[in-house]
């Protein structure tokens, strides 16, 4: 009988198991993981995120320098993410799909900025009204 791979193993293994209590047991020990080694769920998600918009660690490091470790629309220090990584903000007309080209590269910004920018879909008409909005509601 020829040896199987991991991966053959895996998927039997998977095939024998209840999804929901494979995915519930996956969660888990993944929560595990991230919690005994933050450092290291740090830089893969560093990387998955780099990977994602062709781009280097010396040129988000770059990047961030350049912005003196700051939101670039509202200025914050703190990148709103539970792992402390900063979005990077990119053109989203231009590249279709998953990943981007590099070029349309903007800067790095917070989750919150990030969000509201994705949410209005670039419309920069859209994001001055919902400013009016939030003035004209502001308990001061």
């Amino acid at each position: 009988m020829a040896r199987m791979s991991s991966t053959e193993r895996m998927r039997a293994w998977r095939a024998r198991q209840p999804q929901e209590e494979y995915r519930a047991q996956h969660a888990a020990d993944m929560r595990a993981w991230k919690e005994a080694n933050p450092e290291k769920y740090r830089a893969t998600r560093l990387r998955a995120r780099l990977g994602k918009y062709n781009l280097t660690p010396d040129q988000y490091m770059g990047k961030l320098l350049e912005q003196e470790g700051r939101c670039g629309a509202c200025g914050t220090d703190d990148p709103g993410t539970s792992y402390g990584v900063w979005c990077i903000d990119h053109d989203r007309s231009c590249c279709a799909g998953k990943f981007s080209c590099g070029a349309c590269l903007r800067e790095l910004l917070c989750n919150g900025c990030n969000s509201a920018l994705g949410h209005a879909r670039d419309d920069a008409d859209r994001l001055e009204a919902l400013a009016v909005y939030a003035r004209r509601w502001r308990r001061d």
